[in-house]
């Protein structure tokens, strides 16, 4: 039964897959020029405005940060349209699959997908700005380690968001009540220490915040140093809320997709 649940969920990433394939030119090109936009800004544009040459490499960081939580929220509208209208989704939970291996298909074809549209930043930005980010002592093998598991959280976290709550209560309120505070409080435009020196209460809070440890964890592998909480902690803390979303994620399949 395991083998067959894995190969059905092969059948279901080789199908999104080959979907994707045809959409990977305009996938590319969007990749294109989202490095354009973000070179251009967080290279050129910020520093002449004053800021400080060593912000280039955490502002650059962040942009892996924001299209994580872009494709996340897309991923998520699309699951509640798909729950809400009883598209796709449906046929696929009547296959004689575990369900976690379906969503497991929508959750690895979001990360692939974010991957595509972060390559030319990631090789041709960088290659670009590598004279203007400041590094310290870079982890690779930590960096990819959070990567993957940053894509991962945030395709848990969103679908989450999708099955847990209703279709109108989503879009008039999930962006307000829970993202948006996230976002602003996750150490996304400034550094957790700067914030802890200025507001200690307020820095403690934010490590109750995911995407705290997601921002610093990616800057503390790209970048290195001693300003950044300490990566191998923020890959710990993104790991154990990953594990923990998902449990609330499995409890709402049940309760919203499998009441019986």
């Amino acid at each position: 039964m395991k083998s067959h649940n894995i190969n059905v969920f092969f059948a279901l990433l080789h199908r999104d897959i080959l979907l994707l394939k045809r959409k990977l030119w305009s996938k590319l090109i969007d990749g294109l020029f989202m490095c354009f936009i973000i070179v251009t800004t967080t290279g050129y544009l910020l520093p002449a405005l004053g800021m400080p040459a060593d912000m280039i490499g955490p502002m650059f960081v962040n942009i892996f940060f924001n299209i994580f939580f872009m494709f996340g929220f897309s991923l998520a509208v699309n699951m509640i349209n798909e729950i809400k209208y009883k598209g796709r989704l449906y046929y696929l939970l009547t296959l004689p699959v575990n369900k976690f291996w379906v969503f497991a298909s929508y959750i690895t074809t979001f990360m692939i997908e974010a991957t595509i549209i972060i390559a030319p930043l990631l090789i041709l930005g960088l290659f670009i700005l590598q004279n203007k980010i400041v590094f310290v002592q870079p982890h690779p093998i930590l960096f990819i380690l959070i990567y993957l598991a940053s894509l991962l959280f945030f395709g848990i976290f969103m679908l989450f968001f999708s099955v847990h709550y209703t279709y109108n209560w989503f879009l008039d309120n999930v962006w307000s009540r829970r993202l948006s505070p996230m976002f602003s409080f996750g150490s996304t435009f400034f550094i957790w220490q700067q914030a802890f020196a200025i507001t200690p209460l307020l820095a403690y809070a934010m490590l109750c915040n995911p995407l705290t440890y997601i921002c610093e964890g990616l800057r503390f592998g790209f970048i290195g140093g001693n300003k950044f909480i300490n990566g191998w902690l923020c890959l710990i803390a993104i790991v154990s809320f990953t594990m923990t979303t998902m449990f609330f994620l499995n409890t709402s399949i049940k309760k919203r997709l499998d009441p019986v």
